[in-house]
């Protein structure tokens, strides 16, 4: 079992805060598990929790919907209520591992799945879950080869004026022909670029290649071609950011102000508005 967005109640509340909501779960968990069964820190914001001859799963969704219902209730500090929620993942003896390193593994892919799907719910192993998670780490160690590889393309999608029929600029998207599986969309790893820290090096490369490209028109005598690209809210709220657009318009010697950035994810509002600004004082 987890706490879900420990990490921000510490940065919000503080250290001291965040360790006084561990003793309120540990002393929750700690009345209402009753022997044989027992409850266990793991660490951090993680508990296990033990239960005995269970005869089948029903007995288990049930111990746990006990739990979370005293779980939920709000935990009150400095006379300001927080309600807190929980994901649970369950794995059981034997067919989910005949040995407690299984057991736990299997636990913890179940309860990760409900962290990043769900939320403040539990779910059972399942073999599924390992799949995926195994399909996901695949493509995690191909992402991090597919710049040095050459295997990332950009494509320009016209963007044309409805009036006269004239194009006035492209759209830059960026497409993964992997060795193997063949052109992957970036709805499929652009958020695991994200989700891993690798989106940046991704977008320099996004950025300089377009911004190139943008070049070779305005050489050819399209000087008044927009040019769009698409941007990650996470990478619009680094601090460096603007500097890179800056190096970069500074190398290619292009016109700024035909350039387009398309946010595709929502940022934090301050920081994207900052951002924002800082954008505009270069006409990007």
């Amino acid at each position: 079992m987890d706490v879900d967005n420990f990490k921000h109640i510490n940065d919000t509340l503080g250290h001291i805060s965040g360790d006084l909501l561990l003793k309120y779960v540990a002393n929750i968990l700690k009345y209402q598990v009753k022997a044989p069964d027992f409850v266990a820190r793991l660490g951090g914001d993680e508990f296990a929790i033990v239960f005995e001859d269970i005869k089948n799963r029903q007995e288990v969704t049930d111990k746990i919907k006990w739990l979370l219902k005293y779980l939920r209730r709000p935990w009150i500090i400095d006379s300001q209520e927080f309600f807190i929620s929980y994901s649970v993942g369950i794995a059981i003896y034997p067919e989910d591992g005949e040995n407690l390193s299984t057991l736990l593994k299997n636990s913890d892919v179940a309860m990760y799945y409900v962290k990043k799907n769900m939320k403040d719910d539990y779910c059972f192993y399942l073999l599924e879950i390992q799949e995926q998670n195994s399909k996901k780490i695949k493509m995690i160690n191909d992402l991090r080869h597919a710049i040095d590889n050459k295997e990332f393309a950009l494509f320009y999608q016209p963007i044309i004026n409805l009036s006269n029929g004239r194009i006035i600029g492209a759209e830059a998207l960026i497409r993964w022909f992997h060795p193997i599986k063949g052109m992957i969309s970036p709805m499929e790893f652009i958020p695991i670029a994200e989700e891993i820290g690798l989106i940046h090096d991704i977008e320099r490369w996004i950025l300089k290649t377009a911004l190139e490209q943008k070049k070779q028109w305005e050489d050819m005598g399209y000087d008044d071609m927009r040019l769009s690209i698409n941007i990650s809210g996470k990478s619009v709220t680094r601090a460096c950011f603007i500097n890179e657009i800056r190096d970069l318009l500074s190398k290619v010697k292009i016109k700024n102000d035909k350039i387009q950035f398309e946010v595709t994810e929502t940022a934090l509002m301050e920081d994207l508005n900052e951002s924002t600004k800082d954008l505009r004082k270069y006409r990007i």
